[in-house]
């Protein structure tokens, strides 16, 4: 799982693994973030199947 284009200026991309029996893919994600002040936030990300979180920092310029 990545996150990119940090620092944002408008939207945040999440790349996550798609992940099956036969292949291992990778869907993509975008967050708008132009309502955002400036500033450091956090991004959170839960995931159902294997009960696991993950935390991200990003920066709005």
């Amino acid at each position: 799982m990545n996150i990119f284009l940090n620092p944002i200026s408008d939207s945040v991309h999440i790349s996550m693994p798609n992940n099956t029996e036969q292949t291992t893919t990778s869907e993509l994600h975008t967050l708008n973030g132009s309502a955002l002040n400036h500033g450091v936030y956090m991004i959170q990300l839960q995931f159902k199947d294997v009960n696991k979180i993950k935390t991200f920092k990003i920066i709005k310029k």
